[in-house]
């Protein structure tokens, strides 16, 4: 038997997606030579975007899986999985993404990124039963530092780089404005 395990900002998806969409961005240019030939450009690859279909129940139906340790109702758990993606995403802070698979209780793959939330948009549809559908987007997150050079410029106009200093983390939440 093989399970597959999404999970979202340390929160597991109740209903594991039946679909999961990952697009790696390519950077790569072509370029028209003189002679008529054309080449390609190889660059490191875009960021990678990832998409799926949750399915948020408001019932406990018996293949709906928690976190651990939850004792809440169901219905209060996907409520609070939609409030955490309203507060990432208004907050324009990244989160894990894990997507865990197992076969037989062997993990065999799995996917682990930090992400950002693109879009999400919620469904209800009253012939699907009792739950809500979340179509959410997600881009991957690379953390990133700036670098401040500390240098003199001497009276021939020449530069003499004196040292070097980090002065902002990627790894802060963006400042609001």
């Amino acid at each position: 038997m093989s399970i597959y395990q999404f999970i979202l900002n340390d929160f597991l998806l109740p209903v594991t997606p039946s679909k999961l969409n990952i697009k790696i961005k390519n950077k790569n240019t072509t370029v028209d030579l003189i002679n008529g030939n054309e080449i390609s450009l190889l660059k490191k690859p875009g960021l990678t975007d990832v998409s799926f279909k949750a399915i948020l129940p408001m019932v406990p139906y018996s293949f709906v899986r928690t976190n651990e340790g939850y004792t809440g109702s169901i219905s209060d758990y996907s409520q609070s999985l939609l409030s955490m993606l309203e507060e990432v995403k208004k907050d324009c802070k990244y989160i894990p993404f894990s997507v865990l698979r197992t076969v037989k209780g062997l993990m065999f793959s799995n996917i682990n990124m930090t992400v950002s939330i693109e879009d999400y948009e919620i469904d209800e549809d009253a012939e699907k039963g009792l739950a809500m559908y979340a179509n959410i987007k997600l881009k991957q997150y690379r953390g990133y530092s700036t670098d401040f050079l500390v240098g003199s410029i001497y009276d021939d106009g020449t530069l003499a780089v004196t040292g070097q200093q980090q002065t902002r983390e990627g790894t802060k939440p963006i400042p609001s404005e």
